[in-house]
C-alpha cells in the first residue's frame, strides 16, 4: 500500500539522515514516491527524481524494495564519488564492473540500514568499516 511504502520510506531516512542534504535533493527537493505496478525491487529514476517501489515487492519484503530504491537514490547522488570511491577499494569490490558494484551497494546498503544500524553485526569486516566512514555523521562546517 501507498501508507506502507511511505512508513517504510520515512523509517529508512532516519537511519541516515545525509541523505536528505546532498546537493541533488537541495536543487531539486525531496524525490518523489511513485508505486509502480509490477513485482521486484524499488529503484530511482534519475530524469524524473522519483523514487519508484513496486506494487509487490519481490519475496513481499516491502523494506527491501524501499531500501534498494534509496541505495540507489545515493549511489546516483553522489556528485562527489565520496560513496563510489569508498566502496570501490573494499577488496571483494575491487575488479568488479560497474553494474556489479552498485548492484552489490544496494545489497549491502539494504544490510546496513535494516540490520547494521539496529546493531546487529551481518556485513564483512572491510564493508562495515567502509560503511562506517561513508555513513558517519558529517558536522556542518
Amino acid at each position: 500500500t501507498l501508507g506502507g511504502a511511505a512508513h517504510n520510506i520515512e523509517d529508512l531516512t532516519a537511519l541516515d539522515p545525509d541523505m536528505l542534504v546532498t546537493a541533488r535533493v537541495r536543487m531539486y527537493g525531496i524525490p518523489r514516491v511513485i508505486l509502480v505496478p509490477g513485482q521486484g525491487f524499488g529503484t530511482y529514476d534519475w530524469s524524473d527524481h522519483t523514487l519508484l517501489l513496486p506494487a509487490f515487492p519481490l519475496n513481499n519484503m516491502a523494506d527491501r524494495a524501499a531500501a534498494y530504491a534509496l541505495g540507489t537514490f545515493r549511489w546516483d547522488s553522489d556528485e562527489d564519488r565520496v560513496i563510489k570511491n569508498g566502496y570501490e577499494l573494499i577488496k571483494e569490490n575491487r575488479n568488479k564492473s560497474i553494474l556489479d558494484l552498485n548492484t552489490s551497494f544496494y545489497k549491502d546498503y539494504f544490510l546496513w540500514l535494516t540490520k547494521e544500524k539496529k546493531g546487529y553485526r551481518i556485513l564483512p569486516r572491510n564493508t562495515h568499516k567502509v560503511f562506517l566512514q561513508i555513513f558517519a555523521p558529517r558536522s556542518p562546517d
